[in-house]
């Protein structure tokens, strides 16, 4: 199956979900929306369906319950998580999913990270040579403490507006105001120009080949940021000096959180999306990239990607 029509099978699936929770609650006009790596056309062959539901007003327990009742299988509700969610699998469509309530953040981000995929062909090849890179070396793992894969995608679209000369990506959060699709949520600006033709021939200037551009992606995040002392910031576009301080650790441990790693939210301006990451960590991540980076200058491809 191509990855279009792998596409085009999970929104068929979105559309089913929907429908049949709208006729579980008497038709109410709920409203389920993809976002994830599906939405942002960076799925691969084992990744899961993201959704959010509009409109629902209980919680994912009420939520799991009709999702059981419906016939969906593996359902479980994860209500301790910083966004409650619901996993379940869905058999018609093969497919592991996870769903939140009225999340519209992550659908956002997720056109954010599409229109920069569609701009230039080299950002997706990329992408999935830097995924693949930090799975083998075990840095790609939110949940532990290591860098999430959206978090690794607001690195590379950084780099690429910020680090490659001439850039590859336009700032589409710093156009004109009339290019702009204004919108407000939740008190953040999530304006952006979602027009990607607007850039068709942006990049062209640089021509350098995916397998350059990984090269110095690694020798970037191996060698020249500075993780104490910079930030990767994805509403500016920029890599710059820290412009925000941790957090509190705690109501009652008043204590600044370690950063040892910040890259900022596009549009929640203060929310860093490494903040789980631990120092130890950190190290691994910085060395993950020295080594790949020595590697690939010698031609050594296979010790880059621990074949």
């Amino acid at each position: 199956m191509s990855s279009q029509d792998r596409d085009d099978e999970i929104e068929s699936q979105r559309q089913t979900l929907q429908g049949e929770l709208q006729r579980h609650y008497g038709d109410w006009d709920l409203e389920v929306h993809l976002f994830g790596s599906f939405a942002s056309g960076l799925s691969s062959k084992t990744s899961d369906a993201d959704f959010t539901l509009y409109y629902f007003d209980w919680d994912v327990t009420e939520l799991a319950s009709a999702l059981r009742s419906i016939g969906y299988q593996d359902v479980f509700a994860i209500t301790n998580a910083r966004v409650p969610i619901v996993t379940f699998y869905d058999p018609e469509h093969d497919v592991s999913c996870d769903i939140n309530i009225d999340e519209p953040m992550g659908v956002i981000n997720s056109k954010l990270i599409n229109t920069y995929r569609k701009i230039d062909d080299r950002f997706s090849t990329l992408w999935f040579a830097i995924k693949h890179l930090a799975k083998k070396h075990d840095i790609l793992s939110g949940s532990t403490g290591y860098l999430s894969s959206y978090a690794l995608t607001l690195m590379l679209i950084v780099f690429l507006q910020d680090v490659t000369r001439p850039a590859i990506l336009p700032r589409l959060q710093q156009q004109d105001s009339h290019r702009m699709l204004h919108r407000d949520v939740d008190g953040w600006d999530c304006s952006f120009d979602r027009n990607w033709s607007n850039y068709r021939t942006y990049g062209s200037d640089n021509t350098k080949s995916v397998g350059q551009l990984l090269v110095d992606f690694c020798y970037h995040y191996g060698y020249a940021f500075d993780y104490a002392n910079q930030e990767v910031n994805t509403g500016l576009g920029r890599i710059k000096s820290r412009s925000y301080s941790p957090p509190a650790r705690s109501r009652r441990d008043r204590r600044p959180k370690e950063w040892p790693i910040c890259v900022l939210d596009p549009f929640i301006y203060d929310r860093n999306v490494t903040g789980n990451c631990h120092r130890n960590a950190v190290n691994d991540i910085q060395g993950c990239f020295q080594n790949a980076y020595d590697a690939l200058k010698t031609g050594n491809i296979n010790r880059a990607f621990r074949r």
